[in-house]
């Protein structure tokens, strides 16, 4: 009875191993596939801000003269073809400084692009307050995962376990799924240089007095700037490789609706880094009280980014201040 029992037990483990090998070869299959559908999918995709801007920058244009690069304060102020010709907005909505420095770090490094001008965007508060937070932002560019070693080494620096989530294939297309189906299935029209301006609203103007209201109990006039450890090693950076390749690498500070006045004393100490480590800044911080047209409220969307036609007024002044340089 012991052997018909020892048998059966035994029977029973085979098929369960079995079927269990079978089970985890079909998952591999699986996620195979899965990753191989969303990388054609991926590669295939030329608009919107999870690979498509990027995508079709270095697929379909070989040489740039102004590469725009920043948050949604570049992405919608900044329209390249008032700069002139064979020029691309790069810029990419809610992103921070390091998401900026591993985009070029890659476009500069390991893709057939010929740049001119790096004009990069950035921000004071960002400069002076950068959060632990704002690095996870470097998790945006997982695709370049293993193909950049500055991308690799700064995600596996997030967490202790960050480089182990990579040995599942398909990690790197987290959050980024439906981003990419909608952008390949839906999103047909494609802007040949990455700008897709913000129409000017009647909402416009009740947008800006919403945000003015929101911040009309903070101190903004007791604040002062400086660039903290890591905007420095960040800037430092993107300067080295864009002399090592050649590019003029130049900064800039957006203009605000109505905000008060930054005096100079106090970004007196980013002005001074700037200076001190030879990169160019242009500082529009201030643009609002000395641009008569930027006064206008209903060339805002809010109060922080300006609409289509507030767009061509700051663009047209950076051409001319570019051109100065």
């Amino acid at each position: 009875m012991k052997e018909v029992n020892l048998f059966i037990f035994s029977f029973k483990m085979k098929q369960y191993f079995k079927y269990s090998f079978y089970i985890v070869i079909f998952l591999l299959g699986l996620i195979a596939c899965v990753n191989l559908t969303l990388k054609i999918i991926y590669n295939n995709t030329f608009e919107g801000q999870s690979g498509g801007k990027i995508n079709n920058l270095i697929k379909n244009h070989k040489k740039i003269n102004v590469l725009t690069v920043g948050d949604s304060r570049c992405a919608k102020h900044i329209n390249p073809a008032i700069l002139g010709t064979n020029n691309y907005n790069l810029s990419h909505n809610g992103q921070s400084l390091i998401f900026h420095t591993g985009l070029l770090d890659q476009i500069i490094k390991n893709e057939d692009v010929e740049i001119d001008t790096i004009l990069l965007n950035l921000d004071l508060d960002e400069l002076t307050y950068f959060t632990k937070k704002q690095e996870f932002d470097i998790n945006r560019l997982k695709y370049f995962y293993n193909k950049n070693t500055w991308i690799t080494e700064k995600i596996n620096s997030l967490t202790l376990k960050e480089k182990y989530k990579f040995l599942v294939p398909i990690y790197k297309w987290n959050g980024n799924v439906l981003s990419i189906l909608s952008n390949y299935f839906f999103k047909k029209e494609v802007s040949k240089n990455g700008f897709t301006p913000t129409l000017a609203s009647e909402m416009d103007s009740i947008n800006v007095s919403w945000d003015l209201s929101k911040i009309a109990n903070k101190n903004l006039n007791s604040r002062t700037y400086s660039v903290n450890k890591k905007c420095f090693n960040y800037l430092k950076h993107i300067q080295g490789i864009c002399k090592k390749n050649k590019i003029q690498f130049i900064c800039y500070i957006s203009p605000t609706f109505n905000q008060p006045k930054i005096l100079q004393i106090q970004k007196e100490k980013v002005i001074s880094f700037f200076i001190n480590n030879k990169i160019k800044l242009m500082d529009y911080s201030n643009e609002f009280y000395t641009n008569k047209e930027l006064k206008n409220i209903w060339n805002w969307s809010d109060a922080f980014h300006l609409n289509e036609k507030g767009a061509i007024i700051l663009t047209n002044k950076i051409r001319h201040d570019l051109n100065k340089l």
